[in-house]
C-alpha cells in the first residue's frame, strides 16, 4: 500500500466520521479535503478543480433558479392548491391521492422543494379530516424523495451520479431511465404508509402539536373572480393554506364563521396566519389583502419593497392609539398588512384595534420608509419577513418555461444543461424573478460538496483506492456472488446517506461500485443505477432535507422517523435489489 492509497483511504474515514457528528458543515468539509489532496500531491490543480465545471453544475444551478422563479410567482403554491382542488374521501383515500400527487410533483423538482411546498396543503388535509399534521408530514417526505427516483432531475443526487458518469466516460442517466424502479419505489412506499402507518406514525396531542408560529390578523376581499367564491368556510382554500377565518364582514353584517356560510363577493374576511402564509394569500387569483386594496397613492409597486415585522415599544407614538385614528399607513407610507397580539383574539378590524407595548405589525413599504419608523414613530423593526411582492401574472409563464425545459430535455432536442441554463435565463430576462434573488435561490453548499466530492472520487481511482476497497468488499461478500456484493453496497450506501448526505454517500460509493463490477466481471449498469437510488430509499434517520423540513412543524422525536424507517427502508431496498437485477442483468 503506497502512501497516497492510505491518505485517501483516511480521508474517507475522515469524511464519514466527521459528517456524522456533525463537527464541520459538509461543504467546509469538502473543501478541506481537496487542499489536503492537493498539497499531499494526490491530485493536481486541474483534477482538483475539474468538479466545478461538471454539467450537473450548471444544472442544478439552473434548477434553483427555475424552482424559485416558481416559489417567488406563487406558481408552486397555485398548483399544490389545485391539485387538490377535488381531493376528498376518507382519510385512507385523501393520503393515497396526497402522496401520489407529491410524488408526481417530485418528479420533476427537488424533493426539498416539494416538501416544502406541501406542508400547507398537509396542513390543510389535516384539519378537514380532524387529523394531526404530524400524521401526514413523515409520508408528505417519504413521497416527495421517493417520486425524485423516476427522473435524473427528481433528486441533485440523480444528477451529480449522471454528472460523475458522463465525466468517468460512463453512459450518463437517462431522463426517465430510471422510471420503472422508480414508479415500483413509490408504489410500495405507499402501501408501506397506508397499511403501517396507523400504527407507527406519531399522533401528537394539540399542545405538542400546536406550531411555535405567531399568527397575524388582517382582513383580506373575496373578489368575482376569486376561487373561493361559494365555496364553505371550513372546506375553503384558505383552510387547506392553514389559515383561520375568524369572521366574515358582509355589508352590515358581521358572521361568524360557521361552517354553513359560503364566500361572496365583495365580503371582507377577517383571517389568522402565519407571515409567510399570510404573504401568499396574493398568489391566489380573486383574493386582496384589504391594506393592499386601500392602499393610499395606489399604483404600481417599485422593486424596492420589503415586508418587515415591527414591535410597538415602549415610547411609540402609537400607544394608545389606532392605526386608523393616527392615520399610520398615509403617514408613514407603508402598508400595515397584518396584527399580533400575544394571548388575544382580535377584538375588531385591524385598522380600529388601540395598540399596546409588544403588539407587532407585519408592514411593506420600501427600504428607506421602514428605516424611518423607529425615529418617526418609535417602532422597533426585527427583520425582514418576505421578499418583495409576488406577481403572479407571471405564473403561468414560469410554468410554461419550466415545462418547455422539460419536453426539449426529455427528447433529447438539447442537452440537459443547455435547456435548464435557457430556462433560467428566461425566468430572469422576462422579470419573473430578479437577478438579485436568482443568486439568492442557487445552494452554493451542495453545489461545492458535489465539484468536491467528484474530485475525491478521481482521487480513489487515481491511488487505487477504491480498487483496493472494491477487492475488500468482494473477498468478504464473493461468497453470495454479484447479488450479494451489489445487495452488501446498497445497505452501505444506505447506512452513509444520513450523515454524509446523499449526494456525497453515492459519489463516495459510487468508484468502488464501478470498481467491483469490474472485478467480478459483471455489468457497470445495475451497480451504478443501485447506488445511485440507495440514499433515496434511507429513511433510518431524519437527517436527509425534507425530514429536516417537517421535523420541527411536526413536533417530531428521532425516535419516530426510526420506528417508521426501518421497515420501510428494508423493504425499499428489497425491492430495489430485485428490479435493478431483473431490468439490468448483472451478467451476459
Amino acid at each position: 500500500m503506497t502512501f497516497q492509497l492510505v491518505l485517501v483511504l483516511a480521508v474517507l474515514v475522515g469524511i464519514v466520521v466527521t459528517l456524522s457528528t456533525d463537527r464541520l458543515a459538509s461543504d467546509v468539509l469538502a473543501l478541506v479535503v481537496i487542499v489536503v489532496l492537493l498539497l499531499a500531491g494526490v491530485l493536481t490543480p486541474e483534477e482538483a478543480f475539474a468538479g466545478f465545471s461538471k454539467e450537473v453544475i450548471v444544472i442544478l444551478a439552473a434548477l434553483f433558479v427555475v424552482t424559485g422563479a416558481l416559489r417567488e410567482t406563487g406558481a408552486i403554491d397555485m398548483i399544490s392548491q389545485r391539485l387538490m382542488k377535488h381531493a376528498r374521501g376518507t382519510s385512507t383515500q385523501m393520503l393515497f391521492i396526497f402522496m401520489t400527487i407529491v410524488a408526481g410533483v417530485s418528479v420533476f423538482m427537488s424533493n426539498t422543494t416539494v416538501t416544502a411546498m406541501f406542508i400547507p396543503t398537509a396542513e390543510g388535509i389535516a384539519r378537514r379530516l380532524r387529523l394531526n399534521p404530524s400524521r401526514l408530514y413523515i409520508p408528505l417526505a417519504y413521497a416527495s424523495i421517493l417520486g425524485g427516483t423516476i427522473s435524473v432531475i427528481g433528486t441533485s443526487t440523480n444528477l451529480a451520479v449522471s454528472g460523475y458518469l458522463s465525466k468517468a466516460q460512463h453512459n450518463p442517466i437517462g431522463f426517465f431511465e430510471t422510471a420503472p424502479v422508480g414508479l415500483v419505489l413509490v408504489a410500495v412506499g405507499i402501501v408501506y404508509v397506508l397499511v403501517f402507518g396507523r400504527f407507527l406514525l406519531p399522533n401528537r396531542d394539540e399542545e405538542n402539536a400546536e406550531a411555535d408560529t405567531r399568527t397575524y390578523h388582517t382582513e383580506i376581499i373575496v373578489m368575482s373572480s376569486s376561487l373561493l367564491m361559494g365555496q364553505r368556510v371550513t372546506e375553503s382554500h384558505l383552510v387547506d393554506l392553514g389559515i383561520t377565518v375568524t369572521r366574515i364582514v358582509r355589508g352590515d353584517q358581521i358572521l361568524d364563521s360557521h361552517p354553513n356560510v359560503c364566500f361572496e363577493e365583495n365580503d371582507i374576511v377577517v383571517i389568522e396566519a402565519a407571515a409567510e402564509t399570510l404573504l401568499k394569500v396574493r398568489a391566489f387569483r380573486g383574493i386582496q389583502l384589504r391594506a393592499e386594496a386601500e392602499k393610499k397613492n395606489a399604483g404600481p409597486h417599485g422593486s424596492d419593497q420589503h415586508e418587515a415585522e415591527a414591535l410597538v415599544a415602549p415610547h411609540s407614538r402609537l400607544l394608545g392609539r389606532s392605526l386608523k385614528e393616527a392615520n399610520f399607513e398615509m403617514r408613514a407610507g407603508v402598508a400595515v398588512l397584518g396584527f399580533f397580539r400575544e394571548g388575544e383574539a382580535l377584538p375588531g378590524m385591524v385598522e380600529e384595534v388601540a395598540l399596546e407595548v409588544g403588539d407587532l405589525l407585519l408592514l411593506e413599504g420600501s427600504s428607506r420608509r421602514l428605516s424611518l419608523l423607529r425615529k418617526d414613530w418609535g417602532l422597533s423593526v426585527l427583520g425582514e419577513v418576505g421578499h418583495g411582492l409576488i406577481d403572479t401574472g407571471k405564473a403561468p409563464l414560469v410554468v410554461a418555461i419550466f415545462v418547455a425545459a422539460i419536453i426539449v430535455s426529455s427528447l433529447r432536442l438539447v442537452p440537459t444543461s443547455v435547456a435548464f441554463l435557457g430556462a433560467a435565463l428566461c425566468c430572469v430576462l422576462t422579470g419573473c424573478l430578479r437577478l438579485g434573488r436568482a443568486y439568492e435561490f442557487i445552494t452554493w453548499k451542495l453545489l461545492i460538496l458535489i465539484a468536491c466530492m467528484s474530485s475525491y472520487g478521481v482521487a480513489m481511482e487515481k491511488t487505487g483506492a477504491a480498487q483496493f476497497l472494491a477487492n475488500g468488499i468482494v473477498h468478504v461478500l464473493q461468497p453470495l456472488g454479484a447479488v450479494g456484493v451489489l445487495s452488501g453496497l446498497v445497505f452501505v450506501t444506505i447506512i452513509l446517506a444520513p450523515y454524509l448526505s446523499s449526494s456525497a454517500a453515492a459519489l463516495v460509493i459510487l468508484p468502488i461500485s464501478i470498481s467491483v463490477a469490474h472485478t467480478m466481471g459483471a455489468h457497470d449498469r445495475p451497480f451504478e443505477i443501485a447506488v445511485m437510488l440507495a440514499p433515496s430509499i434511507s429513511f433510518i434517520a431524519p437527517l436527509e432535507p425534507s425530514f429536516l423540513l417537517i421535523y420541527g412543524p411536526g413536533k417530531y422525536r428521532y425516535s419516530d422517523f426510526v420506528r417508521m424507517g426501518l421497515g420501510a427502508t428494508f423493504l425499499l431496498a428489497l425491492t430495489l435489489i430485485i428490479l435493478v437485477q431483473w431490468i439490468w442483468p448483472l451478467h451476459g
